[in-house]
């Protein structure tokens, strides 16, 4: 195949990559200007399911401009790079590195789905017709939530852990994966913080506590500010989610954006872009200074150059497109408004009794409502604030709309830091939070794993079905068969041997595992108490129906699989969960034989479980 054409956007061109990973159809795109086409493939060694980027060099070319392939490349390759040093669970994760001919590059990573761009709207590089899966893709409020929490936390270890800011969030550089997570990627903008133009920090930055690499320096290849025309567009970051600051870097790139944000003075003039912008509320909240960076820098000196408060900015444009399509939040002004208020504009209720008498779809007043309310109506309709937020307003979550106002402000003293952005009560939200740690165990701490399976055990109620059975379930027990191969018993022991090495290791039931387990065998039994216990508050749960439907075939199965004592008693302990829907052949045929086996056992804490 001639490398500057391609018969067909699912026919893969040679590439070295191809030795290891069998590359099936196109499902993406990403990166500036979409440069990198993203494909389904398995890696060969062990049939995982991964994503090949692929950039064809030849899309670079332009007429009069040699060098542009270079630099483009150069880019992407440092991108890849850089993903490969850094490691969070939130970063797109890098399976296997750079490959690379003389007329593309390719890398793979962890499964993706699509591009946030992709969701959005912008199909460029994609194949026609654009997959059913991307046309009838629909953000939900658990969606939403948990990706803006992703990029929250994953721009806090840039900000905070590496004194780095990723000066290119937009939805180009997000991915989504096929469990609905949302990664950074296009990091090869990185910038050191720096508090001035005249600063001059080293790309040389210490790694942060529980990082690869603990006390010893990681040198990241960062470049130089990408913000000047003399870059190719597709070498520079994308001008359409930046912050003024970095536009007004670049000559001619912040007239246009002067002139949406402009609102007229009394006089009827414009005004200048360096005065207050209008949707900066006086007197309003007392502005929050925001520690950003390890060395304790703060944004008072920042006014005119990029920073971490840059990335702030470009977040608060995601959260307003993300929110501008599909439903409405359930907790926006759209969808909590009260029927009377829908009726009769809140400009028109005029007495205290009559707000007080008001109520929202949840039966509670909404003195407080009306208040955000009249603010969220006064901002959609106010032409002083960026058009993005004007009509997302009244679609995003009320305990969005005043941080997400504060992020675009032109002031950037007056933007929240991604530390103080995270600590929002929007993302106290135990069904997210649970959802998270479950999607990404392995990489969260013990103390992590540990609360959140305590926490689906309190919140079990308040859970959806939809939650409980198809995202919780199946995750917690693919969990438990897991943990259930690594306990640390040796296969060939058998009998009282086995039993009485387990005694004198300490048995799954010590009191005090949690607290004097300093190896990991003692966390994965405790793991495993965990886990049991959570899949059987939802077991408990269910209805007859729901688990004779969706519940009983994956519990059977995995009592099945359960061959050591350990786990059988754990089943015991829960016993009352694991029988209240249970057919009577299946507690003759699986719980009794357990039963049996646990009497027969010479550990005493399994034998009290049996009695």
């Amino acid at each position: 195949m001639n490398g500057n054409t391609s018969a067909s956007p699912d026919i893969f061109p040679p590439n070295p990559i191809t030795k290891w990973f069998s590359v099936k159809k196109l499902v993406a795109s990403a990166g500036p200007e979409f440069a990198w086409k993203v494909y389904d493939a398995v890696r060969v060694e062990d049939y995982k399911i991964c994503s090949v980027f692929l950039f064809e060099k030849y899309i670079a070319d332009k007429l009069h401009k040699p060098r542009r392939r270079d630099i483009v490349t150069n880019m992407l390759k440092r991108e890849v790079k850089i993903l490969c040093q850094l490691k969070h669970c939130y970063l797109l994760r890098v399976v296997h590195p750079i490959e690379e001919n003389g007329d593309t590059l390719a890398f793979a990573t962890e499964p993706v789905f699509a591009s946030l761009a992709n969701l959005l709207g912008n199909h460029t590089r994609l194949p026609t017709p654009v997959s059913p899966e991307i046309q009838k893709f629909r953000f939900t409020d658990l969606n939403r939530k948990l990706g803006i929490y992703q990029i929250t936390e994953v721009l806090r270890f840039l900000h905070l852990g590496h004194s780095v800011f990723h000066n290119n969030i937009c939805p180009g550089a997000i991915l989504v994966t096929r469990s609905g997570q949302w990664r950074l990627a296009s990091v090869s903008f990185l910038e050191a913080i720096k508090m001035d133009k005249k600063d001059n920090r080293s790309s040389s930055v210490l790694n942060p506590p529980g990082s690869t690499g603990k006390g010893r320096t990681l040198s990241l290849d960062l470049s130089a500010s990408p913000w000047s025309r003399k870059l190719p567009k597709m070498a520079r970051p994308d001008p359409h989610f930046a912050a003024p600051e970095c536009l007004s870097l670049t000559t001619g790139w912040s007239a246009p954006f002067t002139s949406r944000w402009s609102r007229p003075s009394p006089e009827g003039q414009d005004v200048p872009f360096h005065e207050e912008s209008g949707h900066d509320q006086p007197n309003k909240n007392k502005t929050r200074g925001s520690d950003i960076g390890s060395q304790g820098t703060t944004m008072n000196s920042a006014s005119n150059h990029p920073g971490p408060w840059s990335d702030m900015f470009s977040l608060g444009l995601i959260i307003c497109a993300v929110y501008k399509v599909g439903e409405s939040a359930q907790t926006s002004y759209e969808s909590q408004r009260p029927k009377r208020v829908r009726e009769k504009p809140l400009a028109h209720i005029t007495s205290a009794e009559e707000v007080e008498n008001t109520t929202n779809l949840t039966g509670e007043t909404t003195v407080e409502f009306s208040a955000e309310a009249s603010r969220v109506e006064q901002l959609s309709t106010d032409s002083s604030i960026p058009e993005a937020f004007r009509t997302a307003v009244t679609r995003m979550p009320m305990g969005l709309v005043e941080p997400v106002e504060k992020m675009l402000s032109r002031s950037c003293q007056k933007r929240p830091s991604s530390q103080l952005f995270s600590l929002l009560k929007f993302f106290n939200d135990p069904s997210m939070l649970c959802l998270d740690v479950l999607l990404n165990f392995e990489e969260k701490a013990f103390e992590d794993r540990v609360r959140a399976l305590q926490n689906i055990q309190h919140n079990v109620d308040r859970f959806s079905k939809e939650l409980l059975l198809y995202r919780f379930l199946p995750m917690i027990l693919d969990l438990l068969e897991k943990y259930h191969r690594r306990v640390t018993v040796h296969p060939n022991q058998t009998g009282k041997h086995k039993d009485d090495d387990l005694n004198r290791r300490g048995s799954l039931y010590r009191s005090d595992a949690l607290q004097a387990s300093s190896n990991q065998d003692d966390r994965d039994v405790e793991l495993i108490r965990k886990l049991m216990a959570a899949l059987a508050c939802i077991v408990q749960k269910s209805s007859p129906a729901d688990y004779n439907e969706y519940i009983e075939q994956y519990v059977n199965d995995f009592v099945r699989r359960c061959k050591r004592v350990e786990i059988k008693a754990e089943i015991l302990h829960n016993i009352t969960a694991f029988t209240k829907h249970a057919s009577v052949q299946s507690i003759e045929q699986l719980l009794v034989p357990i039963l049996c086996d646990c009497l027969a056992s010479h550990i005493p804490e399994v034998q009290v479980s049996a009695v």
